[in-house]
């Protein structure tokens, strides 16, 4: 299975970091190397921690009916989520309340009145990831015509 080390996680087999799409690698541990700085650090009481798996992703979002024990009131739930607020925006019956000290999204309801409260979480902007996605096949095309183009100049005379 893995390895792990302090600072440093590997896997003894390199496919087994893409088995699967919805199921993080065994020793996938970033630490706090990706959370999210933008955000102030919220405060958030112990116990309140909701856990989203991958497999709740359906196409670029998800929408979860967050537990009624994590539900009483308009107190901060600190998430999985290690994305800020230009990647992944939060709705439904909830906002973005800040960040943990380890850079997890934290989240609290808008208002505090019925059950059950519903988690929507989806692309922030659409366009960035369009626009990243043509500069990246645009790139590629570049360099495929920089390797054919110096091929056929390094093509001694006939």
């Amino acid at each position: 299975a893995s390895h792990h080390y302090p600072g440093v996680a590997s896997l003894r087999n390199r496919y087994e970091a893409t088995a699967s799409i919805t199921t993080p690698p065994q020793s996938f541990d970033f630490g706090f190397d990706y959370g999210d700085s933008s955000q102030p650090v919220t405060s958030v009481a112990t116990g309140r921690f909701l856990a989203l798996a991958p497999a709740q992703v359906a196409g670029s979002g998800v929408k979860v009916t967050v537990p009624e024990t994590l539900d009483p009131g308009i107190a901060p739930i600190v998430t999985n989520i290690v994305a800020g607020p230009e990647f992944i925006a939060v709705g439904g019956d909830f906002r973005r309340d800040g960040r943990s000290m380890g850079g997890l999204t934290v989240i609290a309801r808008k208002a505090n009145v019925g059950h059950p409260a519903r988690l929507v979480l989806h692309e922030a902007s659409p366009g960035i990831f369009l626009f990243l996605r043509v500069l990246s096949l645009s790139a590629t095309f570049a360099l495929a015509a920089l390797v054919v183009l110096l091929a056929v100049w390094r093509r001694p005379p006939i």
